[in-house]
């Protein structure tokens, strides 16, 4: 988390983006060491021999499990790694320090993905939801996100939402308390589609079964957002 930080502090140092790229490589995340490497010698012109050898092992390795057979655990091993960054959410947050509008019995409310990441799970996994989306729960609101489907199937009566688009879902997946289960009206299927999307319904909060989602959105309709 520190070199992180100081790296997105000094964003010109090629120095601090080599180190990056050794911490992803120490914690099993061969991919992103070998992009990396590949941007310190070829962005920032750094020559050091040490750092070209890492780059060639690393840039190896990393052919090498672009080549597995698609939908084989090999195919994860090397860009699902231990390291963690300090956060997965942007640096700048457009609603720090807005004061949230009153929650509405009677319309809509929009529902920020960072009251939903505010929630808190004990060693049982057992969720403590903020104050402001204890106040949402059973009313209508809007959420705008990515659609992530449960299955094989593009029409779809029940879906992911997620806050950002992810790659490969095995590596990727955000954290349980940044997806909320889209549950569409009996009868009634979206078609999966990558652009963003406006979903609006009445919200559930699960805090009983550990099975299932913290969160969902029930009679949802689903529009572009764009």
């Amino acid at each position: 988390a520190s070199v992180q930080q100081v790296a997105l502090w000094l964003p010109a140092d090629g120095r601090l983006l080599w180190l990056l790229g050794e911490l992803a490589a120490s914690h099993g995340d061969v991919r992103t060491a070998a992009a990396i490497m590949d941007g310190c010698v070829t962005e920032f012109g750094l020559r050091s021999a040490e750092l070209r050898r890492h780059r060639r092992l690393l840039r190896e390795a990393a052919d090498k499990l672009a080549k597995a057979p698609p939908g084989t655990r090999k195919e994860h091993e090397g860009h699902a790694g231990s390291l963690k960054t300090r956060s997965a959410r942007p640096l700048v947050d457009r609603l720090a320090g807005v004061a949230l509008p009153p929650v509405r019995a009677d319309g809509l409310n929009v529902l920020p993905w960072n009251v939903l990441a505010t929630t808190t799970l004990d060693r049982q996994f057992r969720p403590t939801f903020p104050k402001y989306l204890r106040e949402l729960e059973g009313k209508q609101v809007t959420l705008s996100g990515f659609m992530q489907p449960l299955g094989e199937g593009l029409d779809m009566g029940t879906f992911l939402l997620i806050e950002y688009p992810v790659g490969c879902w095995y590596c990727e997946a955000p954290d349980i308390v940044a997806m909320v289960l889209i549950e569409m009206p009996r009868g009634r299927t979206q078609r999966f589609g990558r652009d963003l999307v406006e979903v609006t319904g009445r919200l559930k909060l699960n805090s009983t079964d550990p099975e299932d989602f913290l969160y969902a959105i029930r009679s949802a309709t689903v529009k572009s957002a764009e």
